[in-house]
């Protein structure tokens, strides 16, 4: 996750609002309703929660952590913010809860509805400024979303979820962590308690299956980037360094051919991994022993909204009088 720059929040009245504050909120709404509306046309699998054993064990992990704090049938309002095609909300309403799906793609949403949504609303809104009620879900389902939207409005996302939930509510919540990166899961925590208190949280380490899954496409990488130049300027622009080097010497015709004899092998043996969940625990214990926080991938947790102290009349600071109301 990139550096949060969070100390200045820009607040405006109700009544004389910044118009180019509201654009510029506007346009970066259709901007994201468009991104997001193109890749379901042109990948849809990409959304699916399914697709592979790492994903499907987050969906476990995100399931067993619901089940264990709320009981569905007696907190029946529950919202599947980022819904997709909706696989965890039909999950939801098979479970006894009166599920709401939320998507910012109108395209989501009619594959949710090709699939089957009977007695689930659907609703095409994007965080963080939903039409949703105040306080109107018991539970929040919100998880692997808050990195696509514009850095800005990191607070803002969990100040939405905040006005939305019910005050004894509960929210479910995830995201990807760069692992790359330091310190993504504080900057994350950070975030979250700012309108939430965590529950209980579970931190999934698969940077070492991550990294190996890299790794063993790396015959790929360069096959794509030697057929595409295209696709070889746009790596070139995204790379730094010595990864920079290596990816431009790697990709001329003297050593390409060396990746095409590499290609079957790995390749076979990447999509092997994809659907080893045996292997993925495996390699989640080593990683969790080997690099501690280092090696965090995903960060899931539950919390409930944070309850600030009301104060009592005694308690709050009386203006003191001047020596001349003193006096008179």
């Amino acid at each position: 996750m990139a550096e949060n720059r969070l100390n200045i929040i820009h607040v405006t009245s109700e009544k004389s609002p910044d118009p180019f504050f509201q654009k510029g909120r506007t346009e970066q709404k259709k901007q994201l309703q468009a991104k997001f509306e193109r890749l379901w046309l042109i990948d849809p699998e990409r959304f699916n929660p399914l697709r592979n054993c790492m994903e499907r064990e987050r969906v476990e992990r995100t399931w067993r952590l619901l089940t264990k704090h709320v009981n569905l049938s007696k907190r029946p309002h529950v919202v599947d913010i980022g819904c997709a095609a909706g696989i965890f909300s039909r999950r939801l309403r098979d479970a006894g809860a009166q599920g709401h799906a939320v998507d910012i793609a109108e395209n989501a949403l009619k594959k949710f509805r090709e699939i089957g949504s009977d007695h689930i609303d659907l609703k095409q809104e994007a965080m963080p400024d939903t039409h949703l009620p105040d306080q109107s879900f018991q539970t929040i389902i919100c998880t692997e979303l808050i990195a696509e939207i514009p850095q800005q409005n990191y607070r803002l996302f969990f100040a939405e979820l905040a006005r939305i939930i019910t005050p004894d509510g509960y929210l479910i919540c995830s995201s990807s962590i760069d692992i790359e990166s330091v310190g993504g899961v504080e900057k994350l925590i950070e975030l979250v308690q700012s309108e939430f208190d965590i529950i209980e949280d579970i931190a999934s380490y698969h940077a070492l299956y991550l990294r190996l899954k890299r790794l063993l496409n790396t015959p790929s990488r360069f096959i794509e980037g030697w057929q595409d130049p295209k696709t070889k300027r746009k790596e070139i622009a995204q790379l730094r360094g010595f990864n920079c080097g290596w990816y431009w010497l790697n990709t001329p015709p003297l050593l390409i051919w060396f990746w095409y004899a590499c290609y079957p092998l790995t390749n076979f043996i990447h999509n092997w991994l994809r659907n080893q969940t045996s292997c993925l625990l495996f390699l989640e214990k080593v990683c969790r022993f080997l690099s501690d926080q280092d090696g965090i991938s995903n960060y899931l947790f539950i919390a409930k909204r944070r309850s600030f102290p009301s104060i009592h009349p005694d308690e709050i600071p009386q203006e003191r009088l001047s020596r001349k109301e003193v006096w008179d």
